[in-house]
């Protein structure tokens, strides 16, 4: 069981495909990170909608499999209205789709040997993306997301897509706000053990 520890009771059942104990990103943390093989994502349900041009961001830490490719790592179902972070190519990626009308922003590539922090953020009007604690992208994003039925995924973007993670993945979130350049970067710094 893939636990919420917000205590909002958002948690996930693992359908195999997953490997847990897994050395995990944040220096002295005990709790371990998971390992997605690549065959399955996880389905947390119908949640985390953001309907209209409501805030939210995404943030997670990745160290992605040199063969993991276009994966998706959170998304709610962007098929035609919703928002995912992904990795395209290699390089952190943050889109937010309505009906057709997609706005992606796109920033560097990501380490296939340690972990990265990664976080995307929309506050009503513009999304903006960061790597590791710095800004690295950002872009407009004004159109209105209509409510939806389609479900929230971690490591995919639906329960029929190709776009499956593959590597190591901790410290997933989503917030019902846009997280400030400060707060990312004292999670970044906490994550690496150091306060500066």
């Amino acid at each position: 069981m893939a636990v919420d520890e917000s205590g909002h009771g958002h948690g996930a059942t693992y359908d195999g495909g997953i490997a847990y104990g897994v050395a995990g990103a944040i220096a002295g943390d005990s709790n371990t990170a998971v390992r997605f093989d690549g065959t399955k994502g996880l389905d947390v349900g119908n949640v985390f909608r953001f309907d209209g041009v409501l805030p939210f961001s995404l943030e997670v830490w990745v160290k992605p499999s040199p063969s993991s490719g276009y994966a998706v790592l959170l998304a709610r179902d962007t098929d035609p209205n919703g928002y995912a972070l992904y990795l395209g190519s290699s390089q952190a990626t943050f889109e937010r789709q309505t009906s057709g009308n997609v706005k992606t922003i796109t920033g560097t590539a990501v380490s296939t040997s340690n972990y990265n922090h990664l976080v995307g953020t929309f506050d009503g009007s513009r999304l903006r993306l960061y790597v590791n604690g710095e800004e690295v992208a950002s872009g407009p994003s004004v159109s209105s997301i209509p409510g939806a039925s389609s479900n929230f995924y971690i490591g995919t973007e639906n329960a029929s897509s190709a776009y499956i993670y593959k590597g190591d993945m901790d410290e997933p979130a989503v917030y019902d706000h846009a997280l400030t350049a400060e707060r990312i970067r004292v999670h970044y710094q906490a994550g690496l053990g150091t306060n500066k």
